[in-house]
C-alpha cells in the first residue's frame, strides 16, 4: 500500500472518530437527537442532592425542559408522557429541577405535569 493511501485512510478514520465523539457529546448534552430525552430510567445516587423519581404525566404534549424556571425560557429538550425522570423541587414555586445523572441540574420542568413515583 502506498504511503499516500495509508495517510488518507488514517485521516478519514480520524475525522470519523472526531465526528462520532462530537455526536455523542451533543446527543448527551441535548438529551438526544432533535432534543428529545429518551433515556433509560436512572437510579439516583444516595448523595444525589435530593433528586427523586417522577413520572411525566402531561396529557397533551411532551413536557418541555427549560433552561431556567420560566415559561419564556429557552427549550432544552422534551420529555415524553409516562417517562421516568429524576427531579427535585426548585427554589422557584411551580418548577422542578431536572437531572439526567442524578447529581446535577440539566434544566427545569413545570411541577404541574409530573407525578412522584
Amino acid at each position: 500500500m502506498k504511503k499516500e493511501t495509508i495517510i488518507k485512510v488514517v485521516s478519514v478514520v480520524g475525522v470519523l472518530g472526531v465526528l462520532y465523539f462530537i455526536y455523542k457529546k451533543m446527543t448527551k448534552k441535548n438529551g438526544g437527537v432533535n432534543g428529545d430525552i429518551n433515556q433509560e430510567p436512572i437510579t439516583p445516587n444516595p448523595s444525589s442532592g435530593g433528586y427523586e423519581k417522577y413520572i411525566i404525566s402531561t396529557q397533551v404534549h411532551p413536557l418541555r425542559i427549560r433552561e431556567t424556571p420560566s415559561e419564556n425560557a429557552k427549550v432544552l429538550g422534551k420529555l415524553n408522557i409516562g417517562q421516568e425522570v429524576l427531579l427535585k423541587p426548585s427554589t422557584t414555586q411551580g418548577w422542578m429541577e431536572y437531572s439526567t445523572n442524578g447529581s446535577t441540574t440539566f434544566g427545569y420542568v413545570s411541577s404541574q405535569f409530573v407525578t412522584k413515583k
